[in-house]
């Protein structure tokens, strides 16, 4: 069973940039809020995760939140905020990676999260790159780790 699978609550970072955790920006202006990378040190509900499976089908979606949020890709940027529909999302476990590296797309499986690297970026929603190979092999900048709260 995957790590995933069963849903819970996570801390999310970036790969590119360890020392970033991702989370809500309570500064962003408007209704949605920006989902950005914040200084390791960053602790609250902006920073707490939501995975909810939908199903339990081989091609499994979930439902994202953070800070109670519904997490959506819209305009080439990963943005929180309140939803009539829910945003579904294909997470994929990173073989290449550690046991808690996933790649996340939306549910077409083209356009996904992409880490600029940098604190205080916020994260795109763009067409991944994939290597041709087996297992697949994606760039650091598309990797993200979730760590679960309840280990």
């Amino acid at each position: 069973m995957d790590y995933l699978t069963s849903g819970g609550h996570y801390q999310v970072s970036s790969v590119v940039e360890s020392t970033a955790i991702i989370g809500i920006d309570l500064n962003s202006e408007g209704p949605n809020k920006k989902v950005v990378a914040l200084p390791e040190a960053t602790q609250g509900p902006d920073t707490i995760w939501s995975v909810e499976p939908v199903s339990t089908d081989p091609g499994q979606k979930f439902i994202l939140k953070c800070g109670g949020l519904s997490v959506y890709g819209e305009g080439g940027k990963i943005w929180a905020g309140e939803r009539q529909e829910p945003f579904l999302w294909d997470i994929k476990h990173f073989e290449r990676g550690g046991g808690k590296d996933y790649v996340l797309t939306g549910e077409e499986g083209i356009e996904g999260w992409y880490a600029e690297g940098d604190v205080g970026a916020q994260i795109s929603y763009r067409p991944l790159i994939v290597a041709p190979s087996y297992p697949p092999f994606y760039p650091p900048t598309e990797v993200f780790k979730f760590t679960s709260l309840r280990d």
